[in-house]
């Protein structure tokens, strides 16, 4: 058994329905952006605004390196870190990926007026990047709308899923 790594975009629901799912399992959970916020001592939104996010990226990449190696946990990962090829090599080699599908309303409405949410502020950027992102997050392996579904219900999606794969 190898880690179970949710993506999504900002709002999908990745922390909660990972909470969920790894209380499920018996797994450690992992909240990679707050992984990076604890060992950088700062948030997320103010690597952006010091450091910009190619930095923010950089980080993002070494945390899943370092993560990589530990014993399987349910990775939360940040919206835009399945969007790097790289970072996909990395998750491909150490487990499976989840898509949590959300559209683009429910996302904005979560996400608006959220200072930890740095990409967000701005709705035309924010629409154009959750566009960009689509084709990456298709790369994943299983595919789970949550939509309409509680966070118990997408774990009951995802481990019905995960059994397909003959994963746990």
């Amino acid at each position: 058994m190898s880690h179970v790594y949710l993506t999504g975009f900002m709002g999908s629901g990745k922390t909660t329905v990972g909470e969920v799912l790894a209380d499920r399992l018996e797994r450690r959970f992992l909240d990679l952006d707050a992984w990076i916020e604890e060992r950088q001592g700062t948030t997320i939104a103010k690597i952006f605004d010091e450091q910009g996010e190619a930095a923010f990226r950089q980080l993002e990449t070494q945390a899943l390196e370092r993560t990589a190696s530990q014993a399987p946990a349910i990775v939360a990962l940040g919206g835009g870190a399945f969007a790097v090829s790289g970072n996909r090599q990395i998750i491909q080699q150490n487990g499976i990926s989840v898509w949590l599908k959300v559209d683009l309303e429910e996302a904005t409405q979560r996400c608006l007026g959220l200072p930890e949410r740095p990409l967000a502020q701005d709705s035309q950027r924010f629409a154009r990047l959750f566009r960009r992102r689509l084709p990456d997050y298709a790369q994943a392996d299983i595919h789970i709308s949550t939509r309409q579904r509680t966070p118990e219900k997408v774990c009951d999606v995802i481990l019905a899923k995960l059994a397909e794969y003959d994963y746990c």
